[in-house]
C-alpha cells in the first residue's frame, strides 16, 4: 500500500475533477478533504461498508471519494479533514444515481495502488468552505426520491427529545430551524445559527421533512461566511434568540397500571368509560390476518381508499390521493394465562425494528411480489419479547367482538425469564420520563423524534447523525 508515497507534481500534472475520464489510468488531482464519514450498513448491525470522502478542488467542484472497508485501515489514520491532498493512481467510476451528496457524475474509488500525498503548501485557491444549500421548492422537488442528500442553514430555535445530557444516548433528537426571515420576530440574544449537510428531504402528511444520514454533520462556527450570509439576509433584530430546550424527561404523565387480566375485565364490565393505561405482555406470535402495513393518506395518514387506477381518501375529499406505506401490525400477547391482541401503527413499529414500511417494500421489489405479504423478519423477530405497552381502551373495546387494544406508545423492554408471567402493582414500575406523545389518534401521528419537519417558512428538525 502506497498511501504516503511522495508524488511529484513534475511527474503527473493535478487536473480539474470536471476533466477526469473514467478507468484507472494515471490522472493527479489536488483537493481539499472537506467531509469524512462512515458509511455502515444498519441492516447489518452496523457493519462498517467504507469510509466515504468529498472532496473540493480549486474551481469550486465537488468530487466525492469511497475506501473500501478492506483498505480503511491503511488510509484512515493518514487524513484529515480541511487538509489538502495530491491523489493519484485511483479508479473513476460513473456515480451511484440515488443518495448523491454532490451534482458530479463520476466518483472515485481508492485501490491498493492509490497514492496520497499532503499538501504541505496549503493551496489557498481551494475554499475552505463550500456547502450546497437549496431553495424550498427544491427541497420539496427532491422529497421521497432518494437522489440528493442537500444541506441545509437555518436559526435553532429550540432542540426537544430525551436522555440530552446524556452523551452515550441513541435516542434522536428534535432540532427547529428558521429559514426565512419572515417566519418569526425574535428577541432576546444568544442567537445560534447551523448548518446540516447531507440531509434527506421526505413528503410525510402533505408536509416536508429533512432526515438527517449517515453522513450528516452539524457546523455552528459563526466565522462560516454561510452562517455570515444568513445572519446579514434574515437580519439582527430577527436572530438573536437563545434556543430553548425541551427535555422530554421534565415532562411526565402518570397513567393507571394494569394486568393483562383486569385490562380484559375492564373492556367486557359495563363501565364503558374510556381510559389509558399501561400494561405489560408478551408477544407470542404475528397475526397475519390483515397483513403488516397498510396505504396512508401522504396529508392526513388516515386508510385509503383503493379504486381502478388511483386511491381515494374520504377524510380529506381526495379522490387521486397520494399514498404512503405505513406499518400497522396485530400481534397476539399473553400474560398470566390471558390472551388478546395488540396493533401496532407506524412509529412504534419504525422504533421497534429500525426500518420503514417503505424501505422493506423497496427491498422486496426484485422479488416479483412473491414475498411482499409475509410478515417480515424484523417483525417476527419481536415474538416472544415483554414489553411495558401504553394502551387506550375505547368505545370500540366495548362494543366490539374481536377484541383488540391500539398501542399508543412502547416504554420499554423487559428482560425477564419466560418463567415469570404474574405482574403486580409492586413490579409493574415503568419508566414516563417520555409520556409526551400525541395519543388521541394513533393514525394521525405526530411528527416521530428523529425527523424532520418543514413548512414554507420553518424547517422543523436536522436529527442526530447516526
Amino acid at each position: 500500500m502506497a498511501a504516503k508515497k511522495e508524488i511529484s507534481a513534475t511527474q503527473v500534472h493535478s487536473m480539474d475533477v470536471d476533466n477526469l475520464s473514467l478507468g484507472t489510468s494515471m490522472q493527479q488531482i489536488t483537493v481539499r478533504m472537506m467531509r469524512m464519514w462512515e458509511a455502515r450498513n444498519f441492516k447489518k448491525k452496523g457493519e462498517l461498508m467504507s469510509l466515504d470522502l468529498l472532496l473540493l478542488d480549486s474551481k469550486g467542484t465537488f468530487i466525492q471519494a469511497s475506501i473500501h472497508h478492506r483498505r480503511v485501515p491503511s488510509f484512515r489514520n493518514f487524513l484529515q479533514e480541511g487538509k489538502v491532498y495530491s491523489i493519484a493512481n485511483y479508479e473513476v467510476i460513473p456515480a451511484y444515481d440515488r443518495y448523491k451528496v454532490t451534482n458530479n457524475n463520476n466518483t472515485i474509488r481508492f485501490t491498493d495502488s492509490t497514492e496520497i500525498t499532503e499538501d504541505e503548501k496549503e493551496d489557498c485557491s481551494i475554499s475552505y468552505e463550500s456547502f450546497r444549500v437549496l431553495q424550498y421548492s427544491e427541497y420539496l422537488a427532491l422529497a421521497n426520491t432518494n437522489l440528493q442528500l442537500p444541506d441545509v442553514v437555518g436559526q435553532l430555535l429550540s432542540v426537544q427529545g430525551a436522555n440530552l445530557q446524556d452523551t452515550t444516548s441513541t435516542q434522536k433528537i428534535v432540532m427547529l430551524l428558521m429559514l426565512k426571515e419572515k417566519a418569526f420576530t425574535l428577541e432576546g440574544h444568544d442567537e445560534v445559527v447551523v448548518v446540516c449537510t447531507c440531509i434527506n428531504p421526505k413528503l410525510f402528511a402533505g408536509t416536508l421533512y429533512l432526515n438527517s444520514t449517515g453522513a450528516t454533520k452539524f457546523f455552528f462556527d459563526k466565522g462560516l461566511q454561510i452562517i455570515k450570509d444568513f445572519s446579514k439576509r434574515v437580519g439582527k433584530n430577527k436572530i438573536n434568540q437563545r434556543p430553548s430546550v425541551q427535555n422530554e424527561e421534565m415532562t411526565q404523565k402518570t397513567f393507571e397500571k394494569s394486568t393483562l387480566t383486569s385490562l380484559l375485565e375492564y373492556a367486557r364490565s359495563s363501565a364503558k368509560q374510556e381510559k389509558e393505561v399501561i400494561c405489560r405482555a408478551t408477544i407470542a406470535s404475528i397475526n397475519t390476518r390483515n397483513g403488516w402495513n397498510y396505504v396512508a393518506c401522504g396529508r392526513c395518514s388516515k386508510k385509503l381508499v383503493r379504486g381502478l387506477s388511483s386511491f381515494t381518501c374520504t377524510t380529506c375529499n381526495d379522490t387521486n390521493a397520494m399514498g404512503v406505506l405505513k406499518f400497522r401490525v396485530y400481534l397476539t400477547v399473553v400474560d398470566a394465562g390471558e390472551e388478546t391482541n395488540f396493533v401496532f401503527f407506524n412509529r412504534d413499529t419504525r422504533k421497534l425494528t429500525n426500518t420503514t414500511a417503505e424501505d422493506i417494500n423497496e427491498a422486496r421489489a426484485g422479488d416479483n411480489g412473491s414475498n411482499r405479504n409475509n410478515i417480515p423478519l424484523c417483525i417476527t423477530d419481536l415474538v416472544g419479547k415483554t414489553m411495558d405497552f401504553q394502551l387506550k381502551i375505547t368505545n370500540f373495546n366495548f362494543k366490539s367482538s374481536f377484541q383488540s387494544f391500539t398501542v399508543s406508545k412502547v416504554l420499554r423492554e423487559i428482560n425477564r425469564s419466560p418463567t415469570e408471567e404474574v405482574i403486580t402493582e409492586e413490579t409493574l414500575n415503568p419508566n414516563l420520563s417520555d409520556l409526551t406523545y400525541n395519543i388521541n389518534d394513533i393514525e394521525k401521528e405526530s411528527i416521530p423524534v428523529g425527523e424532520t419537519l418543514v413548512s414554507d417558512e420553518v424547517l422543523s428538525e436536522c436529527t442526530h447523525a447516526q
